[in-house]
């Protein structure tokens, strides 16, 4: 067999093409001529009138001889008997692939020779000289996405409820070339990472710049992990390129996390002030109206209330009324010294409560007063974020290269 040309090879349709030069050889004593001939070269036609073996290749999608011009045929006879039939054939052969060190891996394409109706007891086959039964030229052995590396040679038998069948295999390694997918993914991916950083420097008042640098990072992520996997099969594996697209997407999103904990954390959650609770307190007592106690006399907390009181007495009206300047002496109520000493009480109750209760009270006020620090939480980001992922992409690359090879 020699090797004329290998590929394309398709990852989508788990398939290589191969161009072979197919050389058979056989003895049929029934040829024998006079030893004084040269070997004779017939015509392809004259192959319907002599035994031919039935290989064929079974693990193939389709198989054709070449017809360029002629029909690339070749039948020798020798003296003795011998026949060589050597043509050229293009086949479309399976090529089942394991994708899990994708792109970081091994192939193996294998092409297999068998008899089809010729059982073990009539026809064997075997690599006529070894290891050299297969030649190639490196040079035409280059291909687009891998390197061929070395190819294996196999014969056995293969039992099946028709008989025993003789089977040749050869076996072509092919190592995929990473240059490809450095640049086309693994360089724009962690591109997109690092851009996803610039967040952490980018100052926190400004929401829009942050947001939209966010979004747009991981936005652009999944557009890569969606273009990438297109044109790969639809496998339930997972490969090595998919580890790495999640390891970015991870870092990505976790970038949009934190601006999320920056804005959360950003807004200012203070204590209302005690001014602004006696202004409140003091709206509350004059929208409430004044009750009676149980003496029939209204509750004072200011003895001067006093005169608000007796705003409303006529003797008081017609002093106003009749002179512009008056010095108002009130009478001293009996009372007021017992509304003074009440309000005492009160006063001394509220501000010294129960000791239990007023740290509880503290407590809600400092819980309350307390902001977290957000540029801690930036600072920490942009120590962390690059820190871990240089140690898991070392890990990445020393963990998939080893094992792959």
């Amino acid at each position: 067999m020699n090797v004329d040309s290998i590929g394309p090879i398709s990852e989508v349709d788990m398939n290589f093409r191969l161009d072979i030069s197919f050389r058979q050889y056989w003895l049929d004593e029934r040829l024998k001529f006079n030893d004084s001939f040269e070997p004779l070269t017939v015509n392809h036609k004259f192959l319907e009138r002599i035994w031919q073996p039935d290989t064929y290749f079974p693990e193939s999608y389709e198989a054709k001889k070449q017809i360029v011009m002629v029909p690339n045929i070749l039948l020798r006879i020798d003296p003795d008997g011998s026949v060589l039939y050597s043509s050229r054939v293009t086949i479309i052969a399976k090529c089942p692939m394991l994708l899990i060190f994708f792109p970081m891996d091994i192939q193996k394409c294998s092409l297999i020779i068998e008899a089809y109706g010729y059982t073990s007891k009539d026809l064997i086959l075997r690599w006529g000289r070894g290891n050299k039964s297969v030649e190639y030229v490196k040079e035409n052995l280059q291909l687009a996405q891998f390197t061929f590396i070395k190819f294996e040679i196999k014969q056995y038998f293969l039992q099946f409820s028709t008989g025993n069948f003789s089977d040749l295999e050869v076996t072509f390694m092919f190592q995929r070339s990473l240059i490809y997918f450095i640049i086309q993914t693994y360089v724009p991916a962690t591109l997109i990472v690092i851009l996803s950083w610039v967040n952490f420097w980018v100052n926190r008042q400004s929401v829009p710049a942050r947001a939209s640098l966010a979004i747009t990072t991981v936005l652009t992520m999944i557009t890569l992990m969606g273009a990438t996997n297109s044109s790969l099969p639809r496998v339930s594996s997972i490969k090595a390129l998919d580890i790495y697209f999640g390891i970015c997407f991870l870092y990505v999103f976790g970038a949009l996390v934190e601006f999320a904990l920056i804005c959360y954390f950003n807004k200012p959650r203070y204590a209302p002030s005690p001014k602004s609770k006696k202004t409140n307190s003091s709206k509350k007592d004059k929208s409430k109206p004044q009750k009676p106690n149980h003496n029939g006399l209204l509750s004072m907390k200011n003895p001067f209330s006093l005169v608000k009181q007796d705003d409303e007495s006529s003797v008081f009206k017609r002093h106003v009324r009749s002179s512009t300047e008056i010095d108002i002496q009130i009478p001293p109520n009996p009372l007021s010294s017992e509304i003074e000493s009440a309000d005492n009480c009160q006063v001394e109750k509220s501000v010294d409560p129960d000791p239990i209760k007023r740290k509880r009270h503290r407590r809600r006020l400092r819980r309350r007063r307390r902001v977290v620090d957000v540029s801690k939480i930036d600072l920490y980001s942009r120590i962390m974020f690059p820190l871990t992922y240089i140690i898991i992409c070392i890990s990445y690359w020393l963990v998939y290269s080893g094992v792959a090879q």
